[in-house]
């Protein structure tokens, strides 16, 4: 039910449905990603950086512009999990991108 109100309401359904506590739906799939809860999101980060860690990259950046300053910190901190080399890049660019916008 949540993805289908999402669809339809749009970016006022993302913040509206928490606050009608609307439920999330389970198990959560790569596919609704953009629709899906923070808490909902992080678990499913957890669970690819456990599995996949390289595919959490592409996933996270599919709505990173979009996110609050404390949701991108709940993010980068699953990055924790299979932590390597490949991340770097990733994480150097969003940090730099985050420092030049609090310059700004």
């Amino acid at each position: 039910m949540r993805a289908n109100a999402l669809k339809v309401s749009g970016n006022r359904g993302k913040w509206l449905l928490p606050l009608l506590e609307v439920e999330e739906e389970s198990p959560l799939d790569l596919e609704h990603w953009e629709l899906s809860g923070q808490q909902a999101r992080l678990q499913l980060l957890k669970q690819v950086r456990r599995e996949d860690p390289r595919a959490a990259i592409p996933l996270v950046e599919r709505t990173w512009r979009e996110e609050t300053a404390s949701n991108r910190e709940a993010l980068l901190s699953c990055f924790s999990i299979g932590l390597s080399q490949e991340d770097e890049e990733f994480l150097t660019a969003v940090m730099a991108k985050d420092r030049r916008s609090e310059g700004a």
